[in-house]
């Protein structure tokens, strides 16, 4: 079998008859629901962004560099490879930016500049979530060379995790969607 990789010459699969454990099986249920759940809210936010975030912060021409729905296009992973290469971020930071949810490209209406945003999802949003938010924007601001805005969306924010996010100028939106 040339095609396998590496080492593997081949594969076997049991076929030992076994009980499942039920409490084994609720897991693996929540566990699929959970990442249903954050797929279909992913294809929701990545529907409805495009026209939010033209209004609120009066940007036009948006485009979606990357989410569930658009692949990162070889030229936009170019980038972050060359800037990895070249010692402008580090691998970890070229890891993490590859890991945010959905990132956008648009012109501000007033200056026509270009801005990008590094958009996060996450259920509830903690302190951790916008430390990471505003890095991945950082990073993506470093390898554009544009301004980047940090976007988290989750279905709640305490208010001293809101005063940190104002802090580091990282952008919040709640919504009742994230919820089961």
């Amino acid at each position: 079998m040339p095609w396998l990789p590496l080492e593997i010459t081949s594969i076997r699969f049991s076929r030992t008859p076994h009980k499942p454990n039920p409490a084994l099986l609720l897991d693996n249920v929540d566990g699929k629901l959970g990442t249903l759940t954050g797929l279909q809210l992913e294809y929701r936010i990545h529907r409805d962004i495009p026209g939010t975030a033209c209004r609120w912060l009066r940007l036009n021409r948006l485009r979606i560099l990357q989410s569930l729905q658009v692949p990162r296009s070889p030229e936009f992973q170019d980038l972050i490879d060359d800037a990895e290469e070249l010692g402008v971020i580090t691998f970890d930071q070229g890891d993490h930016l590859e890991q945010t949810d959905i990132m956008l490209s648009a012109r501000r209406r007033d200056d026509q500049r270009t801005v990008h945003m590094a958009i996060s999802l996450f259920r509830d949003i903690a302190n951790d979530d916008v430390s990471l938010a505003r890095e991945r924007a950082d990073t993506l601001s470093t390898i554009m060379g544009t301004p980047a805005i940090p976007i988290v969306i989750g279905s709640s924010i305490a208010p001293a995790q809101q005063e940190f996010a104002d802090s580091l100028g990282v952008a919040t939106i709640t919504t009742s969607r994230l919820t089961i």
